[in-house]
C-alpha cells in the first residue's frame, strides 16, 4: 500500500484523456490489491480484497489531485485513514 501511495502521487503513467491503472500487489499476500487510476492531474485509489470462495470485492477509497500542495483530499480520503491504520498495528505489534 506504501508503494501504491508514493505512485499515486507521482505523474508516472498518468492517462491525459483516458485514465491509465496500476495495479499493485504483493506476492506474500495475493488476496489483497491497488489499483491506482490516473487520469490528467487526478489519482483515485481502488483496493480490491479476494475472499474465500471467489467473491471479489473493490471499493474506491477516494480521489486526490496530484497538483494539490496541501494534499487535504489525499488525507481525507479512506485510503490513507486506511494506511494509516494498518501502520499503527504494525508498529504495535513491533512493539510487543
Amino acid at each position: 500500500m506504501a508503494e501504491a501511495e508514493k505512485f499515486a502521487r507521482t505523474e508516472e503513467s498518468a492517462g491525459k484523456i483516458t485514465p491509465v491503472i496500476t495495479r499493485f500487489s504483493d506476492k506474500q499476500e495475493p488476496t489483497f490489491m491497488v489499483d491506482i487510476e490516473k487520469k490528467g492531474d487526478q489519482s483515485r485509489y481502488y483496493v480490491t480484497i479476494n475472499a474465500i470462495g471467489g467473491s471479489k470485492l473493490t471499493v474506491d477509497l477516494g480521489v486526490f489531485k496530484r497538483s494539490d500542495p496541501d494534499r487535504k483530499a489525499e488525507e481525507n480520503s479512506l485510503y490513507f485513514k486506511l494506511l494509516e491504520r494498518i501502520r499503527a498495528a504494525i508498529e504495535e505489534a513491533r512493539q510487543q
